[in-house]
């Protein structure tokens, strides 16, 4: 029987939404274009 010479590892706690915040920034910054194009275009068709 072998034996392992590492160190136990602890598992890191799960991230849940903010593991990926890439994701997040994206989606707020996607519908904050999305807002401003829909002002801006509203404002040029006046």
């Amino acid at each position: 029987m072998e034996a392992s010479i590492a160190e136990a590892h602890q598992e890191r706690p799960d991230g849940g939404i903010w593991e990926h915040p890439v994701v997040i920034l994206s989606l707020i910054v996607v519908g904050s274009v999305f807002f401003a194009a829909l002002f801006i275009g509203r404002a040029l068709s006046l």
